[in-house]
């Protein structure tokens, strides 16, 4: 089958749908995982009380609207943080079906099409916990950067990258940090410029985009 077997309503459906869903879970991965949770067992749970939150109170957006931003259990004020985050997951997902997956062309098979679907959506989902924790934490989580540069590695392909060329690009990456900013730096004012959690999350960059890719989100992010 392939992507112009779907009518392309079906497919943005699709896609909102799932960001929404996976943004969802996005949540449970902000609030557990620097945290040291585990984001599989407990189901979800009140923050306030630690009651299990229904189904139909845990869908994206709807839910937080029909209890007002308010627990069900216990009348706790929700942060807004949760319906943003969902919002943020089903419109990446719109962005990447329309800027990555339909310039793939209608006679891409709806395999490819999916797959470059879920590993795209996976990358922007998983910097956006990133920047979320890192908000409100400090920190980098390496189940993040890590696990995103293994992904990039594993789906180079996707993006006309070798193998070789991602594994380059990720070495790149998190060298340029480590030397230029952990080592050289700290020598000459005594401190460290950035941290490994910088360096790794290069290192995702590198593996994804490749060297000159790694590169330039260095730049662009300063």
């Amino acid at each position: 089958m392939l992507l112009d077997d779907f009518p392309p309503w079906f497919l943005r459906a699709f896609a909102l749908a799932f960001g929404l869903i996976w943004g969802s879970f996005l949540n449970v991965v902000i609030y557990r995982v620097p945290r040291g949770m585990s984001v599989v067992r407990p189901g979800s749970t009140c923050p306030a009380c630690g009651k299990p939150i229904r189904a139909w109170h845990n869908v994206p957006l709807f839910g937080y609207l029909f209890l007002r931003g308010k627990a069900a259990c216990c009348g706790a004020k929700v942060s807004p943080r949760y319906p943003l985050v969902e919002a943020i997951g089903g419109v990446l997902a719109i962005a990447i079906l329309e800027a990555v997956v339909f310039r793939l062309g209608p006679t891409t098979s709806i395999e490819r099409g999916l797959a470059v679907f879920v590993a795209d959506l996976a990358l922007a989902l998983a910097l956006t916990a990133a920047a979320f924790i890192d908000l409100e934490f400090m920190i980098l989580p390496d189940t993040i950067t890590r696990g995103g540069a293994v992904l990039g590695l594993a789906t180079s392909s996707f993006r006309g990258l070798s193998f070789l060329a991602s594994l380059l690009g990720a070495a790149v990456g998190f060298c340029i940090v480590w030397l230029l900013f952990g080592v050289l730096y700290s020598k000459i004012r005594g401190k460290v410029g950035m941290g490994l959690g910088d360096a790794k999350l290069l290192a995702l960059a590198g593996a994804w985009f490749g060297w000159s890719g790694a590169l330039f989100v260095l730049g662009a992010g300063a």
